[in-house]
Formats: C-alpha cells, structure tokens, sequence
C-alpha cells in the first residue's frame, strides 16, 4: 500500500519518496531541534536543495533495504523524465507550473519547522511540538499531534488523541511544547520562543521514564 501510494504520488506529480525522505531529515535535523535553530526564512526556500542524495539512499539501505533504497532510485529517475517530457510537450505550463510546485515545497518546509521549533532533541517524549486546534486535526488526520507521533510513530492516526491522553503527564513533566495555532501558522502563536529559549530547550526537563 506505501509503495503504491509513493508511486501515485510521484506521478501526479509531487514528490517521490527519496524527495520525501529527504523532506523529512531536513525538517528533523535543521529546524529548531539543533544547538543553533534556523530562522524560518531559510530552512523553507532552502531546505529543498539540502542534504546529499547519496547519504540519504545508504541511510534507507541501512534502515529499509536494497529494494526500498533502488526503489526510490527509480522513482526520482521517473519523476525527472516526467518533468523532462512534460517540458518538451508543453515548455509554457513547465515555466508556470515550477515555481507553484517549488513554492508549495517551500510551505510544507514552514510547516514542518513548526512542527519542531522548540522541541527537545534530548528529550524523545518531547522531539516535536503538538497543536490540539481541533479543525486543524480534523482535517490533517490529526498531523497536530507532533510530539505524540514522534515518541510512539506508529500508532494509527485514529488513536493519537487516546495516545495524548495516556501520556499527558509524562508530557508536562516534560514539558512538552504545544501551540494554538496549526503549525503551518505557527508563527502566530502568541508564546512562540525567540531563538536563545529553542536553542536552550534542551536544558528544561530532566528524561522522563517511559
């Protein structure tokens, strides 16, 4: 079912799976989770040019296998030949449908530094940072439930409001961060820390047993 669903997805076109492996190790690594957080700005027009492809295929060799690893191998080839003959066929919808394609990278990008600005790298129960607007989890399937998902990934989507309310307070002996806003309008939120207080997170809470 994943890998059908990756294949869908590369030709619609949005992005193969080794593109939304790459996705995933920016936002993780370069957002607010680090010694120094990235400024909004940069990690959303920047991220989608970061990291090594070849890193990333030897990381999905270790973790998935050869195939999954020569798997998305094979989707990025397609997805460039995609784009290669959809510009020879029509070179005017290429020039306007690129920056759109870009530019919506560059929001799910802002998105995902919300998901980890302010989070604790030290700390698993406290990784991401969750948003309980209850519109916003209605319609993402409960994406806004971060801090939940990264401590216990793979419980179904259907269960993360049990999974909250079963570590509630673990996480606020953790100190869990959590906003208002959905976090693709995290910038909004009115207790959003400046960059000392996300870089100095980590010292807030001590390991929390599970």
């Amino acid at each position: 079912m994943n890998r059908s669903t990756g294949t869908t997805t590369w030709a619609t076109p949005t992005c193969p799976t080794m593109r939304a492996a790459r996705s995933i190790r920016s936002r993780s690594i370069s957002m607010a989770t680090t010694a120094r957080p990235r400024t909004p700005g940069p990690t959303s027009f920047c991220s989608y040019f970061r990291d090594d492809p070849k890193e990333i295929f030897n990381n999905v060799k270790r973790l998935r296998g050869r195939f999954d690893a020569y798997w998305g191998v094979f989707e990025i080839v397609a997805f460039l030949s995609l784009f290669v003959v959809a510009g020879i066929l029509n070179w005017r919808f290429m020039v306007y449908f690129l920056p759109f394609y870009y530019f919506g990278h560059c929001l799910s990008y802002l998105n995902g530094y919300y998901l980890h600005y302010g989070g604790n790298p030290d700390l698993p129960l406290a990784w991401g940072v969750s948003s309980y607007h209850r519109l916003y989890n209605w319609l993402w399937f409960n994406n806004g439930y971060h801090a939940e998902h990264h401590y216990r990934p793979r419980v179904h989507w259907t269960q993360m409001k049990q999974l909250h309310e079963e570590l509630a307070e673990k996480q606020r002996a953790a100190k869990v961060r959590v906003i208002k806003p959905p976090h693709a309008l995290g910038f909004l939120d009115k207790d959003l820390p400046d960059r000392k207080s996300a870089k100095d997170v980590r010292s807030a809470g001590k390991p929390v047993a599970d």
